[in-house]
């Protein structure tokens, strides 16, 4: 499937403090020691730099990261006035206005479903986190435990259920959802920490009320 065919850590990789250091250093000589196309470089350094910390600040796993690692952006979420979440509301996505509004055509800047879907889950996690902190009194937030892969899956069975068809209509989505009630595909994770309310199956849980 897609989302097995997904490699997030070479992602990582490439955009790592080490390559774009090695970007940085060509692009200061440029002209000497390395090619002149190198001057340029800068706005791809910039745009590497920030979504290797929008990966970073998506992935806090544990409260000694950061001193292990003395970095402060793997730090665990504490404080819902983190400036760390005030980057990810407003200047990441302030940059990513920025970066459309340069582009002369649709091919310099990301397609419509990856801009939209890299928004969506910045505000998401960001309204989580303080929720979690302000709302439900979490003593701090680890970022890397919050997962899509349920709605992922959910959404490839609906797709699957009406012959791989990646461009539904209300009628096909209701129909895959009648589907997957009547023979039980969607269960709730054993290892969920969501309640169960009323005598409702579990595997039923959430599908009633779409």
């Amino acid at each position: 499937s897609n989302i097995e065919n997904m490699n997030v850590s070479r992602v990582i990789d490439a955009l790592s403090p080490d390559v774009t250091s090695a970007l940085r250093y060509l692009k200061d000589q440029a002209g000497h020691s390395s090619n002149t196309s190198f001057a340029s470089s800068g706005p791809t350094i910039t745009f590497m730099e920030s979504v290797y910390r929008w990966f970073l600040l998506h992935d806090t796993s544990n409260k000694s990261q950061r001193e292990c690692q003395r970095f402060p952006d793997v730090r665990h979420y504490d404080d819902p006035q983190d400036s760390r979440l005030e980057w990810l509301e407003t200047a990441f996505p302030l940059y990513l206005e920025d970066l459309k509004t340069r582009a002369n055509t649709p091919r310099q800047f990301l397609i419509k479903e990856t801009s939209e879907a890299l928004l969506l889950t910045t505000y998401s996690i960001v309204s989580c986190v303080r929720h979690l902190l302000t709302k439900e009194h979490y003593l701090y937030v680890l970022t890397r435990k919050f997962s899509s892969d349920p709605i992922e899956s959910l959404f490839g069975t609906l797709r699957w259920s009406v012959g791989c068809n990646d461009q539904l209509d209300v009628r096909s989505a209701l129909s895959g959802l009648e589907k997957m009630l009547k023979t039980g595909i969607a269960t709730a994770s054993r290892a969920s920490n969501v309640a169960h309310s009323g005598n409702t199956e579990p595997h039923l849980q959430g599908l009633r009320h779409l």
